[in-house]
């Protein structure tokens, strides 16, 4: 298919789209049913212009339609047909306002300052993000030091401190 403005677009990636969404649906599904609630995605790569990227496009569907989307409601989607599963879905209700989503997005910037300095364009998944915590790294005498900074969080007071980790056996580890 041609546009307008003469650009060729393929809509095969849609087809694929949906096939996957059809398995991620049903996995996302049995999980927060079961007792999950925290939801990692990792991640979303480098971009040079945030609206012409597919990736926060596909991230929102999926946390739009599937991850906070009312259990009971996925459930019947998903457990076809709803009479033959009601006592299954009524037994795994789960409250989607009650799940947790981090979204890990990888960035060309490494230092600290650039990460903090970096403006949130147009299309960009920071723009409509609740909280935003950047990691990064600065020159810390004759080593390399780790630093992590909350740089946005919506809805409450938060700490402007730069704080130092690192990292061990056991994880981050604030010194």
């Amino acid at each position: 298919m041609v546009t307008p403005d003469g650009v060729k677009f393929d809509w095969n990636w849609k087809s694929e789209y949906n096939h996957a969404l059809y398995t991620v649906r049903p996995f996302v599904y049995f999980h927060l049913g079961a007792g999950s609630r925290r939801v990692v995605v990792d991640g979303i790569e480098p971009m040079d212009v945030p609206s012409d990227y597919i990736q926060p496009y596909l991230f929102h569907d999926l946390y739009r339609k599937v991850i906070h989307r009312d259990g009971e409601t996925l459930g019947m989607e998903i457990c076809l047909p709803v009479w033959r599963y009601r006592e299954f879905i009524d037994a795994h209700r789960y409250d989607h306002a009650a799940v947790t989503t981090l979204l890990l997005v990888t960035t060309e910037e490494t230092q600290l300052e650039h990460l903090i300095a970096r403006k949130v364009a147009a299309g960009d998944i920071g723009a409509v993000a609740n909280s935003i915590v950047v990691m990064g790294s600065e020159r810390v005498g004759n080593r390399i030091g780790r630093f992590l900074c909350v740089v946005e969080h919506r809805g409450s007071a938060m700490s402007d401190e730069i704080a130092e980790y690192r990292v061990n056996e056991q994880g981050i580890v604030f010194p």
